[in-house]
């Protein structure tokens, strides 16, 4: 996805991305009217065309969101040959290249297939993906895809109520055989198996969440790896989550359901030093017995100066959907709505000193925070007024980010210092 950048030499400088803020939740109590109870478990992120799917038993659909605003699109339009299974539809995934990927449930694979369906994109037919028979166990409460599948790909099948686990791996766009992996110190029901490498292919480490215990690294036979994270930086539960690397760091977003919301954490130095780095919105306190959703994630990349963005996509069973921007352009929001109009610098580029003019009454506690390209904060000053000077002239020329703090409101804007 193409950004593009604007450069002002004014007050209101430099225009990157939007953040992204929105709930349709019971917290907010804009719960979507196709949402039922226990009946959506699945969500994923497509970057082709930035829109969200959450899969509804009801009606069997893939319902498709807008991804900035949260608003209701056109449903994935065709189910031709879709059948079978407990569940008919699931969870859905989405591979790099675009392809949308749903799978069914069934209870036992022998009887009744496991099937994963493919749409090359919104108002395609689909065709049957995977179709497998080899496990007489639950499988299709969730799966993964990772990677492309048009060219090099992993997908997982999860057993339930077992230590099993099922790999495809997908090479040069052949989708191979399927294999069974039974995993060691794995107790409970897994909710999610990610490969740590896809390029690795089935050499890849694998990272398991399961009910009631931490989220461990496994090696690629099923022995365990000796990594997982505290249950003090993210709760025990079977919930989904996202393994991803971004500007040379490593990080795991993960729905966590009994907090109904989702966490963005840190693990690039190993599952055993794992830090949070912030949290979306609650979606609410419905009950969610089975600890059912989902994340998506959306991350940008900034080719100028590598301050980069992370947004999550969150599905609470019972609970709703939410959009959130946690990291804007380098710099980690704090679980408040953003707002570009909240603060104005000039001048910019600056030389000596820079003033901050805010568009809300002041508001107790307000503040200015400057980060340097690193995201290491190395000046902060507490706004007395709407418009206040602050100096630079200890802060070595290049580029900084400003997060202006003022009440529930906040703002980010990159700053150049001559």
């Amino acid at each position: 996805m193409k950004k593009i950048y604007l450069l002002l030499f004014c007050p209101s400088f430099l225009v990157g991305n939007a953040q992204t803020y929105w709930l349709r939740s019971q917290a907010t109590s804009t719960y979507p009217t196709w949402m039922g109870t226990d009946t959506e478990r699945g969500t994923a992120y497509n970057a082709t065309n930035d829109h969200m799917y959450v899969v509804t038993r009801l009606g069997n659909k893939i319902k498709v969101i807008n991804s900035s605003t949260g608003a209701d699109l056109a449903d994935v339009s065709d189910y031709t040959g879709v059948s079978g299974g407990t569940f008919i539809l699931n969870d859905v995934e989405v591979s790099a290249n675009g392809a949308i990927l749903a799978a069914n449930m069934t209870t036992n694979s022998t009887t009744s297939a496991f099937k994963i369906y493919k749409w090359d994109n919104e108002t395609a037919t689909p065709t049957v993906y995977i179709s497998y028979t080899g496990l007489a166990e639950r499988l299709g409460d969730t799966f993964t895809v990772s990677g492309d599948i048009s060219n090099n790909a992993v997908i997982f099948a999860n057993g339930r109520g077992t230590a099993n686990i099922v790999r495809w791996v997908v090479t040069g766009g052949v989708l191979g055989a399927p294999t069974v992996i039974t995993l060691a110190n794995a107790q409970g029901n897994i909710s999610l198996a990610y490969p740590k490498d896809v390029d690795a292919g089935a050499a890849s480490k694998i990272l398991v969440n399961s009910t009631g215990n931490p989220l461990r690294l496994y090696n690629a036979d099923g022995t365990y790896a000796g990594e997982e994270v505290s249950n003090t930086v993210l709760a025990n539960s079977a919930s989904d989550f996202k393994y991803f690397v971004l500007g040379g760091k490593e990080y795991i977003a993960s729905y966590v359901a009994i907090a109904e919301d989702t966490a963005l954490i840190d693990v690039t130095g190993g599952l055993g030093n794992a830090v949070t780095v912030t949290r979306s919105p609650k979606l609410g306190s419905v009950s969610n017995g089975n600890q059912a959703g989902g994340v998506g994630v959306k991350t940008e990349v900034d080719p100028v100066d590598g301050l980069n963005t992370i947004t999550v996509f969150t599905l609470g069973t019972n609970n709703g959907i939410s959009g959130t921007t946690l990291v804007y352009q380098g710099v980690t929001l704090d679980n408040k709505k953003f707002d570009l109009s909240e603060s104005k610098i000039f001048p910019n580029p600056v030389t000596n000193e820079f003033q901050i003019t805010l568009s809300h009454a002041i508001e107790k506690n307000a503040e200015a925070i400057i980060y340097d390209i690193n995201g290491r904060q190395v000046k902060s000053s507490k706004l007395l007024s709407k418009t206040q000077s602050i100096s630079t002239e200890n802060l070595s020329k290049g580029l900084y980010v400003v997060q202006v703090k003022n009440g529930n409101n906040q703002s980010v804007i990159k700053l150049v210092k001559n």
